[in-house]
């Protein structure tokens, strides 16, 4: 169980307390932001911690949008994204993604709290940070997104919404189509949390206990091996007691996993791959975990073929979070796609 439930703990969303975390951590308003429903997020507010310095150009600045629930605050505590990504030449922005509980949530907005947070897709969380980088920072062009799991989804949204925005992109432990297993598998977390009588249909004053939901993730962030060799059988009931506390909020959880799930940048394009592959520009370095139960990482493998990207397979029993960020190959190549293309040309 050592190395299952810290693992779990980050993806899932648990506070980091760092005190030094804390004094970075930014809050900017960025008004009104419209949907792709055609509803909208009133008096928008999204966090961020930054890293380095922004030059004269306003070209050197690479955004780390946050995986699934997490945080600006967890990346940099536990990615540590400087380690590959140079801040004494580039301006690092981790930023929150909607619905995290930082940047505005059904959890902490004032008008459209709980159960009346309007639906959103990935395309709006970029959207959001698009308007952060103009509105904040002036930046009208990246060098960079460097994004983990749903991180890697806006990534790729990236990609074809602002093809011309951003130079290269890593988008790690992601798909820019999810597979039908992905989606089923998704349903069935979803379907646990809305049969939940303690759910109500989001509308609780207290966030439940709903640990179907939590162990159905569990199960699919790992492998069946991973968890055979460090959940002994004696330990099994203690194990699902520690995966199946609560997440911070519920509704949050909710939000963020129907945006991940309805995932595909070949929407556009008829459902092809091949034709959103042509609308590219930005150049990639992919990585996946073959053993990854959680996000497939097929359509990934070949999207990496269909835009000639330089493509690096994990192949690890840790699942979904198999990536090791400290891996001599997967920091030199990231380091040689950014130096690549000088920012800005």
């Amino acid at each position: 169980m050592k190395k299952l439930i810290p693992l779990f703990l980050v993806l899932a969303s648990f506070s980091v307390r760092a005190q030094n975390l804390e004094n970075r951590q930014k809050l900017e308003s960025i008004g009104d932001v419209k949907l792709q429903s055609g509803q909208q997020i009133n008096d928008c507010k999204i966090g961020y911690l930054t890293y380095g310095k922004l030059n004269d150009t306003k070209k050197n600045a690479i955004l780390f949008p946050s995986w699934f629930l997490g945080t600006a605050q967890q990346i940099a505590a536990t990615v540590r994204p400087w380690r590959f990504v140079d801040t004494t030449r580039y301006f690092l922005i981790i930023a929150d993604a909607l619905a995290n509980g930082v940047s505005t949530s059904p959890s902490n907005s004032a008008t459209q709290h709980g159960a009346s947070f309007p639906v959103i897709s990935i395309s709006d969380m970029v959207e959001a940070h698009h308007q952060l980088l103009i509105q904040k920072f002036g930046i009208k062009h990246l060098h960079a997104i460097v994004g983990m799991s749903m991180g890697a989804f806006q990534a790729y949204q990236w990609a074809v919404t602002y093809p011309d925005f951003v130079d290269c992109m890593v988008p790690i432990a992601g798909s820019p189509q999810l597979t039908s297993y992905d989606i089923l598998q998704t349903k069935a977390i979803i379907a646990a949390i809305d049969d939940s009588p303690a759910f109500n249909h989001g509308a609780y004053t207290t966030n439940p206990s709903i640990p179907l939901a939590r162990l159905l993730l569990m199960l699919s962030i790992t492998t069946p091996a991973n968890i055979a060799k460090t959940v002994s059988v004696a330990n099994v009931n203690a194990s699902m007691r520690a995966v199946a506390l609560s997440p911070n909020d519920w509704n949050d959880f909710r939000t963020q996993l129907t945006a991940c799930m309805n995932q595909d940048i070949s929407r556009p394009f008829n459902g092809s791959l091949s034709e959103a592959a042509k609308h590219i520009k930005a150049k990639m370095l992919i990585v996946n975990n073959r053993q990854d139960h959680l996000v497939n990482p097929a359509p990934a493998i070949e999207f990496a073929k269909l835009i000639s990207a330089k493509l690096i397979v994990f192949d690890t029993e840790l699942g979904h979070t198999g990536v090791d960020y400290s891996d001599s190959t997967f920091k030199a190549s990231v380091k040689e796609l950014l130096k690549a293309k000088k920012p800005g040309q």
